[in-house]
């Protein structure tokens, strides 16, 4: 986690990918990460195995899965 001009990035690693949040100002950064690891876990539970190639290959329901997690960038 860093912050650079009032801008907060947050970021977790699984195998090769990097699950990353953007924030602007002060964020909750215990419900960031709460949110990124659940996110996880449920790509994983789709996925089996989550790798670029498994997003590559599932793009649409990733996408579905990101618009029913969030409500315009909110968890």
């Amino acid at each position: 986690m860093f912050t650079e001009k009032e801008i907060t990035y947050l970021w977790i690693r699984v195998n090769n990918i990097y699950i990353v949040a953007v924030a602007k100002g002060n964020p909750n950064v215990g419900m960031i990460f709460a949110f990124l690891y659940k996110m996880k876990d449920v790509l994983q539970s789709y996925f089996k195995e989550l790798e670029d190639e498994s997003l590559r290959d599932n793009f649409v329901i990733t996408y579905e899965l990101l618009d029913e997690m969030m409500d315009h960038g909110y968890p």
